[in-house]
């Protein structure tokens, strides 16, 4: 999953979170690449995205409960602190605002 992993604790330990809808063994997709040899041979690589078993999925669930530290480039929590900053810095708004407005989006996002 590209978009990362859900913050809420109740979507993150639904199963329906992480099966989207499918059932282990459903293929949700597919991904490929080709390089050459450099022998003038042309290697294709394709693998197919499938949903795990239960068990697991479970252990990825087990393993992301012990992470401890946000990753560094979350877009969304970049983008508000961004867009917040920018008009301080611009004189827009006020440091206290922008620092009210950049907690108010980020703890939207973290309530999602």
């Amino acid at each position: 999953m590209t978009e990362g992993l859900a913050v809420n604790s109740k979507v993150y330990e639904d199963m329906a979170y992480w099966k989207m809808g499918k059932s282990s063994g459903d293929t949700i997709g597919s991904i490929g690449t080709s390089y050459d040899t450099g022998d003038g041979n042309i290697k294709q690589i394709e693998m197919d995205e499938i949903i795990p078993e239960d068990e697991a999925i479970q252990n990825i669930m087990d393993l992301g409960k012990t992470l401890t530290v946000p990753a560094k480039s979350n877009q969304i929590i970049r983008n508000a602190v961004t867009e917040s900053g920018e008009k301080y810095l611009n004189g827009e708004t006020g440091l206290d605002d922008a620092v009210k407005e950049i907690m108010q989006e980020v703890n939207l996002y973290l309530s999602e």
